[in-house]
């Protein structure tokens, strides 16, 4: 069993913040031991049925999704009771995702839906909790 030794400081500088109604009431998922961020493009099928046999695409809609486990204390009330309760209304979430903390770096933002979270696991003094975010409506990159 590994032991660790001193406080727990997350594996990963990236940040994840969360809001309900245009960024008045927010939280951050800051100890994390890592996040994940997929982006791709959907295509669409624009064949024309002539005698050339041959199906053409086009660019769809872009599409992303965003996971991660991060590490909670079980007495912070901000931080997997928000995810639970934005998971259990089944409402749209405003999110930032921050890959760095480096001013100038890009970030990326948007809505989406908590569509999976995890139980928690106990880790020491914290709990372990896994969960992932459909993004809809787009996705937009902006600098730090």
């Amino acid at each position: 069993m590994a032991v660790q030794n001193g406080p727990l400081v997350a594996l990963t500088d990236a940040k994840l913040e969360f809001s309900d109604d245009a960024w008045v009431s927010t939280f951050s998922l800051d100890l994390a031991i890592g996040y994940d961020f997929e982006s791709t493009l959907d295509t669409v099928e624009t064949t024309n049925f002539d005698d050339s046999g041959k199906k053409t695409y086009g660019a769809g809609n872009l599409d992303a999704t965003l996971g991660g486990t991060v590490l909670f204390d079980p007495s912070d009330s901000t931080g997997y009771d928000n995810l639970w309760s934005f998971h259990q209304a089944k409402t749209l979430i405003a999110w930032k995702y921050y890959p760095t903390t480096v001013g100038g770096d890009p970030y990326w933002y948007g809505n989406g839906v908590i569509t999976k979270i995890g139980q928690p696991v106990r880790q020491g003094e914290r709990i372990e909790v896994t969960f992932e975010i459909q993004v809809t409506a787009g996705l937009t990159k902006g600098a730090q």
